[in-house]
């Protein structure tokens, strides 16, 4: 079994709680651009990107990303 991220949800919840991406990656001491990235499924989180993600925006590791599970 193997689990396939399909999209990154973080810029969704950046704007649902009334963000920037500016604002967020100064938040997260990350540059403006790694957000950027994260946001467009460009790269993909750290755990540290995810723990910042939970604690900043409150919500759960499996809300940040849409995954798919293959066989």
């Amino acid at each position: 079994m193997e689990l396939i991220r399909v999209k990154c949800l973080l810029g969704d919840w950046i704007i649902k709680k009334g963000l920037t991406q500016a604002e967020y990656a100064s938040m997260t001491n990350r540059s403006p651009r790694m957000i950027s990235y994260l946001c467009s499924n460009d790269r993909p989180m750290h755990h540290e990107d995810i723990y910042f993600a939970e604690l900043i925006l409150d919500v759960k590791f499996n809300q940040i990303y849409v995954f798919e599970v293959s066989k």
